[in-house]
């Protein structure tokens, strides 16, 4: 997974580290055709000895920096947090950048930026190649995951969600089934509608490191498999149905997890799921889940989404 930088950076100090980067490479650069000019020496004393053919000239590293060749050096060296900054650059560096993030793609990663909310139709259209995603890449001065973000993506296993989000956009996660680590920013304050629905592969989520204060409705909805999730004191608002189907998670005395419940039950949920484990625990297992199977409600991961709010 690629390290982010805590925090969120002004626009200054990240060109700042941009062009410390390429200096950086410049110096390298200069290295390599000292140690090149030194050879070429070498090769030219012995190949006057051995009356071989002249030698060429080597190439100049100013030149070097000024051809089409050194945008395509630089950029697999430059730290993906920094690629969209790059392709600001110029129109040949967007070109560059843009076909290193295709390849990035293309071997299973996805793009999360600060612009990246999608329609649902379009969510839709992407679900063939989002169920080949693998890893996600959450790119620098972003304070909010969009919605639809990580759509379908049913082969991601593994999610650590960098410092600086504050929020998770609706939808962003539904249907990762595969989904079984999420780590959580202290910097978080918000799960969006249905951001984790149908995430029926994982089974503990803690966020009691975090700022959370509000869940959205169904949230967590279908993550049958979910048991433990552990909360901050902070929360002050659960949505409803935010644990549609989950029967694993609380207790059937406190709500039936088959059937739709309304607001009113948010308050003693919310109560329970702030309780230590072992109490928790102990009140699962006086009260076993309802049998789920018998409704015939669950969604399928190879259905598509339509929104309603459009």
């Amino acid at each position: 997974m690629t390290k982010r930088r805590k925090g969120p950076t002004s626009p200054s100090s990240d060109n700042a580290l941009l062009r410390q980067q390429i200096r950086s490479l410049q110096r390298e650069i200069r290295s390599l055709q000292r140690d090149n000019r030194r050879l070429l020496q070498q090769d030219n004393i012995l190949s006057r000895q051995h009356s071989t053919s002249k030698l060429s000239k080597p190439i100049v590293v100013d030149d070097f920096l000024h051809t089409s060749d050194f945008p395509f050096c630089l950029i697999p060296i430059i730290h993906i947090d920094m690629l969209y900054q790059m392709r600001l650059v110029c129109k040949e560096w967007q070109m560059v950048v843009d076909k290193h993030i295709d390849g990035l793609v293309k071997d299973g990663s996805l793009m999360v930026h600060g612009g990246n909310d999608i329609s649902v139709d379009k969510a839709n259209t992407l679900y063939e190649k989002r169920k080949k995603v693998t890893d996600v890449i959450f790119l620098l001065n972003i304070t909010t995951i969009g919605e639809w973000a990580c759509l379908y993506c049913v082969s991601l296993v593994t999610v650590v969600v960098p410092e600086g989000i504050e929020s998770i956009g609706r939808m962003a996660f539904c249907f990762c089934t595969s989904l079984l680590n999420v780590t959580f920013p202290k910097s978080l304050k918000s799960i969006g509608e249905c951001a984790f629905g149908h995430c029926t592969s994982i089974e503990a989520m803690d966020l009691s490191h975090t700022l959370l204060n509000s869940i959205g409705e169904y949230a967590f909805s279908n993550c049958s498999e979910l048991k433990s999730l552990k909360l901050p004191s902070s929360v002050e608002s659960v949505g409803r149905n935010a644990f549609y189907h989950c029967s694993n998670l609380v207790p059937s005395t406190i709500i039936d997890p088959t059937s739709y419940y309304n607001a009113d039950n948010a308050a003693p949920i919310l109560a329970f799921l702030l309780k230590p484990q072992s109490e928790r625990d102990a009140l699962m297992l006086a009260n076993p889940p309802i049998d789920e199977d018998s409704d015939g409600s669950e969604d399928s991961e190879d259905s598509v989404f339509t929104d309603d709010n459009e």
